[in-house]
């Protein structure tokens, strides 16, 4: 019989998820690195969308480490998006994914070909959240999880997000797509250009009173020599 054989190439640092659990157990500096692999993360997107492709399971498990490479790899739910306004998808009007990562048009599909690239800039969104404030932007299980994630009522919590990168985190994690970060290369780019501005210097904190210099006093008028 014929054998079909698929080679694949092997992920020797496993998942980034994998990666980030072992970085925080070791308790080592592991941000920016993170936030290189992030990056790495983004730019494989940009070539999944400009190839017409959605891949709308995008979670740190699904991002695999070969040496210092970050590559995005299963693309079990991915779809041609040329053939989304064509065709019936049972499977994405069903809501399918992974639901701490999912967009909230992708939860409410009931048209598919309202899923766009999108969607996937709202699972980085997720997993760059998850990266800066140690949590995720909602908690639960299905199917509370999913009524929080396309409810507006359910505000998001950036308190915690470094204030240079909270505006990155927040314009993906708008629910509304038309109003979402539009692309995976703005994402990234927004992000390089936030980590590479210099952090604003403190504002110094006004001294009380008690605290504040007294004046210089008046130099006194040299005395008159006496004759």
């Amino acid at each position: 019989r014929d054998v079909v054989v698929l080679p694949l190439e092997f992920a020797d640092g496993g998942s980034f998820g994998q990666w980030l659990r072992r970085r925080r157990v070791a308790r080592e500096p592991w941000l920016d690195e993170a936030l290189d692999l992030f990056e790495q993360a983004c730019r494989g997107l940009e070539a999944i969308h400009e190839a017409g492709v959605a891949h709308l399971d995008i979670k740190p498990e699904n991002l695999l480490l070969v040496g210092d490479r970050l590559k995005v790899a299963d693309f079990g739910l991915s779809r041609d998006l040329s053939r989304l306004s064509s065709i019936a998808d049972a499977l994405l009007s069903d809501g399918v994914g992974t639901p701490a990562y999912m967009a909230p048009e992708q939860v409410t599909a009931a048209r598919p070909k309202d899923v766009r690239p999108v969607a996937d800039v709202w699972a980085l969104g997720v997993i760059l959240y998850e990266l800066l404030d140690g949590s995720l932007p909602f908690g639960g299980q299905p199917p509370a999880l999913k009524a929080k994630i396309i409810d507006p009522r359910v505000r998001i919590h950036f308190e915690d997000i470094p204030e240079r990168l909270r505006p990155i985190v927040e314009g993906a994690l708008r629910r509304d797509d038309r109003e979402r970060t539009a692309t995976a290369a703005e994402l990234r780019e927004g992000l390089r250009r936030a980590r590479t501005q210099p952090a604003a210097a403190p504002v110094p904190a006004a001294q009380p009173a008690s605290m504040a210099a007294a004046p210089t006093p008046a130099a006194k008028p040299a005395a008159a020599s006496q004759p």
